[in-house]
């Protein structure tokens, strides 16, 4: 079985979902459609896109470690058509290992800072140490950027939805001070 043709499966299996949940959101109330059918458009347009991607293109632009071009490893590479299958057969294995399990890392310290502090601030925590320790912007463009998602984010759950939000394991110390 080809690689392209396992690629080809993933990406239906996936379509098959989006849709799914696109079908079944119909069957909610208009409140409560909300957020399943915007997510699920949004699943089916990028399937699609991956889908005629995929296709189109030969298979050696297609070995993308997306950790690695987020970091900017192999982003110049990739920008000038250099990289190659030599570059995958040259990757050790254990350095795949430790990126996945900060990958994994990078999960469980926002599902934590969401349980301890509450969504609204572990989210704010999260994207604003995400952008400084990632060097990713400065500090202060860091808060700027975090600030500004975790108003989205409330204004998205909080306004629009009327989602109540948990404060988390702390909010007998930090309730006072917080009046959303």
């Amino acid at each position: 079985m080809s690689r392209r043709f396992q690629e080809n499966v993933i990406a239906l299996v996936l379509l098959a979902f989006f849709v799914g949940i696109f079908v079944m959101s119909f069957e909610y109330g208009a409140r409560a459609r909300l957020v399943p059918l915007p997510i699920a458009a949004l699943g089916i347009a990028l399937v699609l896109a991956q889908l005629v991607w995929q296709n189109v293109r030969s298979l050696d632009e297609l070995q993308v470690d997306m950790l690695e071009f987020i970091s900017g490893d192999q982003a110049a590479a990739l920008t000038a058509g250099l990289a190659s299958k030599d570059n995958a057969a040259k990757e050790r294995p254990a350095g795949r290992i430790n990126r996945e399990v900060a990958a994994f890392g990078i999960v469980a310290a926002l599902l934590a800072l969401c349980f301890v502090l509450g969504p609204l601030i572990g989210v704010f925590v999260f994207m604003a140490g995400y952008f400084a320790l990632s060097r990713l912007s400065s500090w202060l463009m860091a808060i700027v950027f975090a600030l500004a998602g975790s108003t989205a984010f409330y204004l998205l759950f909080g306004v629009l939805l009327n989602v109540q939000f948990n404060r988390g394991l702390l909010a007998p110390v930090i309730s006072p001070y917080l009046h959303f």
